[in-house]
């Protein structure tokens, strides 16, 4: 799944919900942190980019949510997203 398939599903169905593990697996809304490390060190001191851990953001998703003009709430409790259009 992807931004543009999510966006195409709320706007067509005006609200859904769906599980907090597919929203988090969305590349468009993790951010990568530099992996302390031996292997990582090496690699960066060798010309490499460095290994980085991707992490689920928050903060881009209600970026997102604000330019497309959607609504959510993430519900930690039931582990569910809900995404509606304004």
């Amino acid at each position: 799944m992807n931004t543009e398939y999510l966006l195409r599903e709320v706007k067509q169905a005006k609200e859904i919900q769906i599980t907090q593990r597919m929203i988090e697996e969305i590349p468009e809304f993790k951010t990568g942190r530099e992996v302390a490390s031996m292997e990582s060190l090496a690699l960066t001191l060798s010309g490499h980019q460095s290994i980085k851990d991707y992490r689920f953001d928050i903060n881009k998703l209600e970026t997102w949510c604000k330019e497309n003009s959607l609504r959510f709430y993430l519900d930690e409790r039931e582990q569910i997203l809900h995404l509606k259009c304004e």
